[in-house]
């Protein structure tokens, strides 16, 4: 399966890119903190996240929902632990 984006790119990714504030509802909040993969994850990560799935979902459906129940999984195990 191809690998999630880990955490040391996104960091390099957001250390060299200049930072843009984006207005976003409370509902639209909300739902990005709910697919946080652990409690501190930014909502760049999830973002980007987020679009590297679709962009996947474009050429490989399957691939897609394969991250997708890889990803569910990951974020279960790590709030199961801070409950």
């Amino acid at each position: 399966m191809d690998e999630i984006l880990p955490q040391a790119k996104v960091v390099a990714i957001q250390n060299k890119q200049k930072v843009s504030t984006i207005k976003l509802s409370n509902s639209t909040k909300e739902r990005l903190d709910h697919l946080q993969l652990y409690p501190r994850e930014t909502y760049e990560e999830i973002l980007i996240r987020i679009l590297d799935i679709l962009n996947t979902t474009r050429q490989s459906p399957d691939k897609a929902r394969a991250k997708l129940l890889a990803l569910d999984r990951q974020r279960r195990m790590n709030f199961k632990e801070d409950k």
